[in-house]
Parts: structure tokens; C-alpha cells; sequence
């Protein structure tokens, strides 16, 4: 899932991959898995930015290639509006309405998200939780558990060993993989 900071080239590798949800849906052991890339707009006009009602259409479309399977999960990069992931640091929400409304109406099982470093934790829009890890860099990451073939969601983080070593290595790899589309290209 590209982030708003990722080039376009992020999203036409992981297609290429075959492992892009943005505007996409997978099924496997009957858990639907759709989503969207990018963010809604930024006072920094980053790569991947989309305007909300984009936003929207991405979302039915994905939502459509369910197929219908009841228990849904969405990957979002930008939370939904005031689901209590989507805080700045001053307490401001500037998640997307356009993924609040698609919760909203849709209520799927779950919703992942980031996007909004100091968001980290769980949240909820009505009775859908959504899960916000923080960054990778700082070892947030989303654990699943299945309950009576329901998803459950907690926010964890890696124990880092090293500290700032591993840190290093986390932030090489991400730098990597940002460069993968261009490394790629030059084959």
C-alpha cells in the first residue's frame, strides 16, 4: 500500500506484483482484504494525494471486487475523519471524510490505516475499530487474531534490539523499497 509520501511508480510496481489493494480487493479464507493508497490532501503537497471524492471512487470500486464476502477488512493509508487515529500532535483530526463515509455506510470487520505517525493506537468510527501502528520505523505494527472468525486487531511494537542499529537497518529497508520501481526500471 503506497503511502501519500511514495511516487505513483510505488503503486505500478506493487500492481506489477501483483500485491496491490489500492482500489483492489483480495479474498482469501473467505476475509475480504481492499483498500486505498495515498492520502487525502496535505499542506505539503506530497506524491500520492488524492482529492476526496477520488478517494470515494477508489473505495467503491474496491469495495465492489469483495464479491460480497461478508467479513471485510480495509487497508486505508489515511484513517477515517475523528476515528481518534487520525490526531496531529495539537489534537486536530485531518483524517479523510471520504473514508469515514465509506466506513460509515460499508461498516467493514476492521480498518488499518497510518498516514498520521501521532495517531498511533485504536480507534473507532461508531462499532468499527480502526487500528493505527504509528510508523516502522519506530517498531508500530498491527496484530490480527481471528475470534470466532471475526478480526481483532491490537497496535504492537517491535522490541527493538540495538536501538539505534535497528532503527538504521528499518530505515535502509524502507529506503529500498521506495527506490524499488526505479531499481527495477534500470533492468
Amino acid at each position: 500500500m503506497p503511502g501519500n509520501t511514495d511516487h505513483r511508480e510505488v503503486l505500478t510496481f506493487l500492481e506489477g506484483e501483483g500485491v496491490s489493494v489500492h482500489g483492489r480487493a483480495t479474498v482469501h479464507a473467505g476475509v475480504a482484504v481492499y483498500g486505498i493508497g495515498g492520502a487525502n490532501p496535505t499542506p505539503f503537497g506530497t506524491p500520492f494525494e488524492l482529492a476526496e471524492e477520488e478517494i470515494a471512487a477508489h473505495l467503491e470500486r474496491a469495495v465492489g471486487a469483495t464479491g460480497g464476502v461478508p467479513e471485510r477488512i480495509l487497508v486505508s493509508h489515511a484513517p477515517p475523519f475523528e476515528s481518534g487515529v487520525d490526531r496531529l500532535w495539537s489534537g486536530r483530526p485531518v483524517g479523510s471524510h471520504a473514508v469515514r463515509a465509506h466506513v460509515e455506510a460499508i461498516r467493514p470487520a476492521l480498518v488499518l490505516c497510518g498516514h498520521i505517525h501521532e495517531g498511533r493506537g485504536l480507534g473507532r468510527v461508531g462499532e468499527v475499530p480502526v487500528a493505527n501502528p504509528g510508523p516502522l520505523v519506530g517498531g508500530g505494527y498491527v496484530k490480527i487474531r481471528f475470534e470466532n472468525g471475526h478480526p481483532v486487531a491490537s497496535v504492537e511494537r517491535v522490541a527493538l534490539r540495538g536501538g539505534e542499529r535497528v532503527i538504521g537497518e528499518v530505515r535502509q529497508a524502507a529506503h529500498k523499497l521506495r527506490r524499488l520501481p526505479r531499481m527495477r526500471a534500470k533492468r
